[in-house]
Parts: structure tokens; C-alpha cells; sequence
């Protein structure tokens, strides 16, 4: 049973595989809905599903049920990083999906589960990377800070230099600043990621960068 486990868990994490998402999906599908390893890994499938479809409000479903999940992963684990994670993710996507004034809400509960995904683990670089993208995004009187974000996702790139979705966001945030030598450095260090932590988003994070 703990060979069969370890497969499924591995099974789902090809997600990040280009072309694997759907057999992951499916795969945690017919899996136990009371293991918390299980309900997040589902919850980050759905949460892909729901980002590739045309329409925005399409992937509501999809957020909405993800973020029933890992919260459900949440109670059965409160020590998982990656739940807590995944949760707050989901609750992101929803206010994106609804527009920025119906997801100003959402900030405040967004930047909680961020910041209890950091209490668990300090360097957990998508956690940095989330937050950093909040205050770069947000105007100084919703709680953004331009330094702060600078701060955050130079700090995701240190935690995991594999974990290339904050690269295009630092390099904004550099030439906002002025740094374009900075934002220029930043293309040298992607292109030199061998084994990206996300295979299937990396070529976009290069092209954005």
C-alpha cells in the first residue's frame, strides 16, 4: 500500500510535466478524499485546470473547488506547508477571475495564508513569490510596497533559483526602480536553469522575462 502511495503521489506530481495534468488529475480523482497529501495535490491540479481555460470566470469552478480542498487538506494536516499553500492560492485565483475591485477582500485572508505558509517554512519560494506579486500589484493605500516586493521575490529566487515564475516580476520591479542592469542579470540566470521546478511554465517565464 505505501509502494502503491508513493506512485500516486508521484504520479501527481508530473503535473508540473508538460501533457501530465489530466492523468494526475484523474489519478487523485479516484484516490482517498481523506488523505491531505492527496486533497492538495488535487487541489493544485484543479487550480492549473482552471488558469488554462480561455475564460477567466470559466476556471471559477475549478478555484472554487480547490480551495474547498486544500482547505479540507488544511484541517486533516495543519502542519502542511503545501496545503496551507494551496489554499491560499485558490482564494487568489477566485479574486482574480472576478476582477480587482469584487478581490480587494481577499487580500487581507490571501497575505494570512502566505504568511502561515512562512511560519511553517521560512523559504518556501512560492509562498515569497505570492506575496511579492500582492505588494507589487496593490496601490500604497491597499497595503503595496515596491520595496517589499522587492524584498520578497528576491528572496523566493534565493530560497529556489529553479522556481522561475518570479524572475519576470523582479525584472518590473528592477527597471521600475531604474536597475536595468539588474533586470538584464536576471535573463543571464534563467537561461541557465537546467531543471526548472515547473517544466511546463518555464518556457513562458523566460518569453514574459
Amino acid at each position: 500500500l505505501e509502494t502503491q502511495h508513493g506512485v500516486l503521489l508521484a504520479t501527481a506530481d508530473a503535473v508540473f510535466e508538460p501533457g501530465r495534468l489530466e492523468a494526475s488529475n484523474a489519478a487523485l480523482e479516484a484516490a482517498s478524499q481523506e488523505d491531505p497529501e492527496v486533497l492538495w495535490r488535487l487541489a493544485r491540479g484543479l487550480i492549473r485546470s482552471g488558469e488554462r481555460r480561455e475564460d477567466k470566470k470559466a476556471g471559477l469552478p475549478d478555484f472554487a473547488r480547490a480551495e474547498s480542498l486544500a482547505g479540507r487538506a488544511v484541517a486533516l494536516s495543519s502542519g502542511s506547508a503545501d496545503a496551507w499553500y494551496r489554499h491560499g492560492v485558490a482564494l487568489g485565483k477566485q479574486g482574480e477571475a472576478r476582477g480587482m475591485m469584487r478581490s480587494l477582500f481577499m487580500v487581507g485572508p490571501l497575505k494570512k495564508r502566505m504568511e502561515g505558509v512562512l511560519r511553517l517554512s521560512p523559504c518556501h519560494a512560492p509562498a515569497r513569490h505570492v506575496l511579492g506579486e500582492l505588494l507589487w500589484q496593490l496601490p500604497g493605500v491597499l497595503g503595496g510596497s515596491k520595496a517589499g516586493a522587492r524584498k520578497e521575490l528576491e528572496a523566493a529566487l534565493a530560497c529556489d533559483p529553479a522556481f522561475t515564475a518570479p524572475y519576470p516580476t523582479l525584472a518590473e520591479v528592477y527597471l521600475d526602480a531604474g536597475l536595468r542592469k539588474d533586470a538584464e542579470a536576471l535573463l543571464a540566470r534563467i537561461v541557465k536553469v537546467e531543471r526548472p521546478a515547473d517544466p511546463a511554465e518555464y518556457p513562458e517565464n523566460v518569453a514574459d522575462l
